[in-house]
Order: structure tokens, then sequence, then C-alpha cells
């Protein structure tokens, strides 16, 4: 409803509708993997910034 709200309020014609795309909100377990997904990458410059070959990295919570 909210993405026929919004195409209406801009008067996006029907046949171009497909082609803008659409709103879906985030889940909050999404929000949570791009959150350890964002800690991960960090995690991996810093060990690439110190030059350590032997650093084991561990998730410590678990998504599911």
């Amino acid at each position: 409803m909210v993405n026929d709200a919004i195409l209406t309020y801009f008067e996006i014609p029907e046949n171009e509708r497909k082609d803008v795309g659409f709103y879906m909100p985030l889940t909050e377990q999404h929000v949570r993997i791009e959150e350890m997904f964002n800690q991960f990458v960090s995690m991996e410059k810093e060990i690439e910034q110190r030059g350590s070959s032997e650093t084991t990295l561990t998730l410590q919570d678990s998504v599911c």
C-alpha cells in the first residue's frame, strides 16, 4: 500500500512503475546482520593495518 501511495502521489505512469523500484522495510534481523557484517569488516581492516598473520576472528552472537 505504501508503494502504491508513493507512486500515485508522484503520478508515475503504470507502464514505468516496474522500473522505479519499491519500498521494503528492513526487519530487525536484517539490521543485526548488517551491523555484524560491518563489525567484521572493521576487524579485518584493523588486522590488515597491524600486519598480524595469526589472528582469529569469531562471531559471538548467533543470528538464528
